[in-house]
């Protein structure tokens, strides 16, 4: 089954990538002229902002070589598993078509090598690795539409577990500090659950007590420093500014500070603090460049600056002194540059930039110092390599 890529941009239409046929799922990925009821905060904080001080971020460079991949792929997903490699599992290929390849890059020898391939191939899907070091993926769109099934790799097979409470799209994955694993959010065009499940081994039940409070398909969501799970806005007939706290053993969730101004697809990372920073997005009057950062508390949202240019799509990591954000979608398409957010929510220039401008990447942290960008969409296909990003000493 093909995706249908719709980019539309304020001077209109523009043509999509790939032909749709009548039941292929329209993931918008720039709608950057914002539906009717999006809202219309624009969440920018009063002026731009103290320059913020991380040396380490601002010095960042990229590696000169990059590691080729076995398949050319976007929204897949990455995990960095015990023994140092990289796995990376489904996606998109260069067809548009959603695969089943694996791939373990082993940034050391600069290689990729092919894996065991999933049972269902998908992307849009969660992957989470467990206390046990194994890694189980969830949902996703398959060859059939949105996925419920649930596999876990044990280091040599893929075995198929019991499914998800519902077939959901673009959940969110997370490591819960007992070694289970938690997922949440996401869509299967008929509804967006508000429920959340826990994966245990070979066990998959519903986290009784959780509650997300609202739809959140396209939403952004991080681990913070105690344990909790933060998820924040997202979109269903509307982009919405809720966030919602889970608890650290996924048993129970409270509503967390409203964001200043409804968005979807933004970029979030914790902060060293135990707070977090919620960064770009689509709102109600576009594309969106603010810094918003998440107290340790919980209390209100601080606007702490801009980024020098808008952008959503892109991804965020915490890595050293701060966040690093790279890449996404801007208001002239995909964009390439990368910036940094010190400590306390201050933009920090970075000379460092993408290979290519890009979108849909994931972005892995192999230690405090250095993090693997692979994989990615382009305007005319995918992006077949891994680089290396390195703080600077």
């Amino acid at each position: 089954m093909r995706l249908c890529r719709l980019f539309l941009l304020t001077s209109g239409l523009v043509a999509p990538l790939s032909a749709c046929g009548p039941a292929d799922p329209i993931i918008e990925l720039d709608t950057r002229r914002g539906g009717e009821g999006e809202g219309e905060g624009e969440g920018e904080g009063e002026g731009e902002g103290e320059a913020g001080n991380c040396d380490a971020i601002e010095g960042a460079t990229f590696s000169a070589t990059t590691i080729p991949l076995v398949v050319p792929r976007s929204r897949h997903t990455a995990t960095l598993l015990d023994d140092g490699r990289v796995m990376l599992v489904g996606g998109e290929d260069d067809g548009f078509l959603q695969t089943a390849s694996v791939e373990f890059i082993d940034v050391a020898a600069g290689t990729s090598t092919a894996g065991p391939p999933l049972t269902v191939a998908r992307y849009e899907h969660a992957a989470v690795k467990l206390g046990d070091g194994s890694v189980v993926v969830a949902g996703g769109f398959g060859p059939g539409g949105h996925l419920d099934s649930v596999e876990r790799f044990d280091g040599t097979s893929w075995t198929t577990l019991a499914p998800l409470d519902a077939a959901r799209a673009g959940l969110g994955g997370f490591a819960l500090d007992d070694g289970r694993a938690l997922f949440a959010g996401g869509d299967n065009s008929l509804a967006i659950p508000t429920t959340a499940v826990v994966v245990d081994g070979s066990a998959v039940a519903p986290a009784v007590g959780v509650d997300i409070g609202a739809n959140r398909r396209l939403h952004a969501g991080t681990k913070l420093a105690d344990g909790r799970v933060f998820l924040a806005g997202g979109f269903f007939t509307s982009a919405i500014d809720t966030t919602v706290f889970i608890s650290a053993d996924a048993t129970s969730s409270v509503p967390g500070p409203s964001l200043p101004g409804a968005r979807r697809q933004a970029m979030i990372a914790p902060l060293p603090d135990g707070g977090a920073v919620v960064v770009g997005g689509l709102g109600g009057g576009g594309t969106l460049r603010d810094i918003q950062r998440l107290p340790a508390t919980g209390a209100a949202f601080l606007g702490t600056g801009s980024l020098s240019a808008p952008r959503h799509s892109g991804r965020a990591l915490a890595l050293g002194c701060g966040v690093v954000v790279c890449g996404g979608l801007g208001t002239d398409g995909p964009v390439a540059t990368c910036e940094g957010i010190d400590e306390v929510g201050r933009a920090v220039a970075m000379q460092a930039s993408l290979p290519a401008p890009t979108f849909s990447f994931s972005f892995t942290a192999l230690d405090d110092t250095r993090a693997l960008v692979a994989g990615g969409s382009l305007p005319d296909g995918h992006v077949d390599s891994a680089v290396v990003l390195t703080l600077a000493p």
